[in-house]
């Protein structure tokens, strides 16, 4: 608690990158802050969080571009680009009339639905028609001579017929096509009155020229003549495309089909989401960048030619490259930031340009608890950067720290004024572990949902192109945030289970064909310093925390879930929305333990993994915490719990949710209600939230609130409700003690209460001859 204090008032507050004044020799503490370990879907969640938390503020973050830049680009490491607005098609398409085939346009009348040799206009009786000019795709330049045809085919039946191309315009009032199969040609000379030989003189020459004179007939065989339909191969205007028809949805990558509707409609400028920049800077004294231009500094010309260059105890520097082609791959702009030395001046130019450049900063090294592991202290000390978790139940990337950074940056509008107005933004920080396959697995899982979610803004687009909407609070924002595609397979041989954490196994896959299911196969040892454990990885499987005496291991034929990252079976499944993600919303293992046809053990006992509580958060109005605050609070309150919903809302406003079910809270479990408005406001909100539940709780909430007034002495004055409504369980207490009040019902009180709201039944083992205890 001191340490808390001494950093609370010695680290200033929202410093400007750009023009940060710091004394390098600031009085910071001595060692890096113990921090609790956060499982991964509540670490994630709270990163994208923090990024919907700035969209909702900010959302403009778009450039116009020439539609050119989109197909032209001479950059090869561009990605495709996200429409930031809705495009909708100016014009149909086609724009005209068009045909289908090549042949000859005639005009049926209005009543004519078959049957040409009985029309006013059959020449002979014989569906003979005198041809006055032709249609080929391109602009059109009516003739005199056409243009008079034209007038009389539009008032009058006559029997004047057009030679039309495919893809070519109809003329104006000819509406039906017969495929050039279906005629006979006849070309006269008009001098001579001669019938030529159709092979002496090109059809589109004979049609133009004066000197002579080209009929035909309609001769299909199985009384063709009979079966011609008003329309019949033509394209109506817009029947491809209609005008207004939506070509790109907001949030929707700009792809090869895109770009051509674009174009297709003459979309000449395009509003789409400025590029995320990414900043990779590694830092280490052993580290040492590679180029073309490296040579040898050794003393030992032996030892040189060893290393390959490297002195006695350097290495290479991994991460920032592998780092860089990685954010490059996600659709970000990486900006290479060098090296840092494990030295606090050196840390803070990086972390300062940076901060200043970049919308992101990836570190790599410098987190763990080493007397030389600076970063966090700067980064806050500094920085005034707030951490958000310094530790994560995980293997490989356990000291992955994620912090944000609110910083000062120039608004220089487009007016007519020039006020340049300052404002603050929000720059958000990963510090991830030194070695390089912790690096690369913790960003495949935080930095790439974390770039698509700011590639796209608060406009999610779901990948079949289906409609989107601009969303605008931050949990619909996070519920509908893009993670990995997820699939199920089964491993090939045993693998071993680490006893401190669950862990994200590097495999490779492939579909087996006589099964239906894929098959993935261990890349070898999973040390975190083995990079090669990644080359030929397609996804990572998750495994469990192994239990001793119970389950350590993974056994060949076994079914775990395996997040795809890369390979062919990437496109297999989609990138899915977080509230549709097993992992994201911690329940990856759910149908799993579900499921009698793929268990995850075979011959050997295993116990289930707890499935985290899905709890939602309504702050009533005048509660003192930000909302950030209060779910991290209420998670480490509660045992394997992961917030879906958070929210702010007035007295009437809850009460009048929890009747209607209408919070929005459909997947949360239970829903915490924290309150500080004073003693009679919140004795009302007591009554009337006690009002609308269908069973209260009272043993539950008095436990309840003998935590809190444990933690605080004034919230044993405050009536905790607690009890069930529309299938949820509700805790109302006070802001004051509330973390006292939920850890003195902390494990599995409340998730058992749960169960028995929902109306299950837990069978005993001793009483119904089971082999295990379970809720049925």
């Amino acid at each position: 608690s001191l340490y808390v204090v001494v950093r609370t008032i010695a680290y200033p507050q929202n410093h400007s990158a750009a023009d940060i004044d710091i004394d390098i020799n600031t009085n910071m503490s001595e060692s890096t802050p113990s921090h609790e370990m956060l499982p991964v879907p509540t670490a994630l969640h709270s990163v994208l969080t923090n990024i919907a938390t700035e969209l909702s503020q900010s959302n403009n973050n778009t450039v116009v571009i020439p539609i050119e830049q989109c197909y032209n680009n001479t950059d090869a490491t561009l990605l495709p680009y996200i429409s930031a607005k809705c495009v909708t098609s100016p014009i149909p398409f086609p724009p005209f009339d068009a045909s289908i085939m090549d042949g000859f346009c005639i005009r049926l009348n209005d009543n004519d639905d078959g049957d040409v040799e009985n029309r006013n206009g059959a020449v002979a009786g014989q569906g003979v028609y005198e041809v006055t000019g032709s249609s080929l795709a391109q602009a059109v330049h009516v003739l005199p001579k056409e243009e008079a045809c034209s007038a009389r085919i539009a008032t009058a039946n006559t029997s004047e017929a057009r030679y039309v191309a495919t893809g070519a315009a109809i003329p104006p009032g000819f509406n039906t096509v017969i495929p050039i199969e279906q005629i006979q040609i006849t070309i006269r000379d008009n001098r001579t009155g001669i019938i030529l030989d159709n092979s002496s003189i090109a059809l589109l020459a004979a049609i133009q020229s004066t000197d002579h004179a080209v009929t035909m007939q309609i001769i299909g065989e199985n009384n063709y003549i009979n079966k011609i339909k008003k329309n019949q191969w033509i394209r109506r205007a817009g029947c491809d495309l209609p005008i207004n028809s939506v070509l790109v949805e907001a949030g929707e990558v700009i792809g090869p089909v895109q770009i051509g509707l674009l174009v297709q409609s003459g979309i000449r400028e395009l509003h789409v989401r400025s590029v995320p920049k990414v900043g990779v800077l590694s830092t280490g004294d052993e580290l040492r960048c590679i180029s073309s231009s490296s040579s040898s500094s050794s003393s030992s010309p032996s030892r040189a030619s060893y290393t390959n260059g490297l002195e006695y105890g350097q290495i290479y520097d991994v991460n920032r490259p592998a780092l860089l082609a990685l954010m490059r791959q996600f659709g970000a702009e990486a900006i290479d930031l060098g090296c840092a030395a494990d030295q606090r001046d050196s840390l803070l130019v990086k972390i300062r340009q940076g901060l200043k450049d970049c919308d992101v900063l990836i570190t790599s090294g410098g987190v763990s608890m080493g007397e030389l592991d600076l970063l966090e202290d700067v980064l806050v000390g500094l920085f005034g950067a707030t951490v958000h978790f310094g530790r994560i139940h995980m293997k490989p990337g356990k000291p992955t720290t994620f912090l944000t950074c609110r910083i000062d940056y120039d608004d220089a509008s487009m007016t007519t004024t020039t006020t340049i107005t300052k404002k603050k933004r929000t720059r958000f920080v990963f510090a991830l572990p030194g070695n390089p396959v912790s690096a690369m697995v913790c960003s495949h899982l935080f930095l790439r949902p974390a770039v698509e979610l700011l590639r796209r803004g608060g406009n999610i687009c779901s990948s079949e192109g289906a409609s989107s909407s601009s969303l605008s609070s931050v949990q619909d924002i996070v519920q509908n945030a893009l993670v990995h595609p997820e699939i199920d397979a089964v491993l090939e041989s045993n693998v071993m289970l680490d006893v401190e954490r669950p862990e994200y196994h590097r495999v490779s896959l492939r579909w087996d064909a006589s099964t239906g299911k894929f098959m993935a196969r261990s890349t070898g040892v999973q040390r975190s310093s083995r990079l090669m454990s990644m080359n030929g990885a397609q996804g990572l499987m998750c495994l469990p925390q192994g239990v001793p005496g119970e389950k350590m291991s993974c056994k060949a034929g076994e079914t775990w879930p395996v997040l795809l990252i890369d390979g062919p079976y990437c496109g297999v499944g989609k990138l899915l929305r977080w509230k549709d993600s097993r992992h994201a919303t911690g329940r990856i293992f759910d149908n799993l333990l579900t499921s009698s046809s793929s268990p995850p053990t075979t011959n050997s006992k295993k116990k289930a993994p707890k499935v985290p509580l899905k709890v939602g958060i309504i702050s009533i109005d005048g509660c003192s915490a930000s909302m950030a605050d209060l779910e991290k609070r209420v998670l480490s309150s509660l045992d394997t719990a992961v917030i879906v919903y958070a929210q702010t809302s007035s007295d009437q406003d809850v009460v009048s949710s929890l009747q209607n079910s209408s919070n929005g809270a459909d997947d949360a479990e239970l829903i915490v209600i924290i309150a500080n408005g004073g003693f009679k406001r919140d004795s009302q909100l007591s009554a009337a939230l006690s009002e609308v539940l269908e069973k209260k709780a009272d043993a539950l909430a008095l436990q309840i609130r003998q935590g809190a007034a444990a933690q605080h002495g004034l919230a044993g004055l405050f009536e905790v409700v607690v009890g069930r409504v529309n299938g949820k369980m509700i805790i109302f207490l006070p802001e004051a003690g509330f973390e006292g009040g939920l850890k003195k019902v902390y494990g599995r009180v409340i998730f058992h209460a749960i169960m028995i709201g929902k109306g299950k039944t837990y069978q005993h083992k001793h009483r119904e001859g089971g082999s295990k205890s379970r809720w049925a």
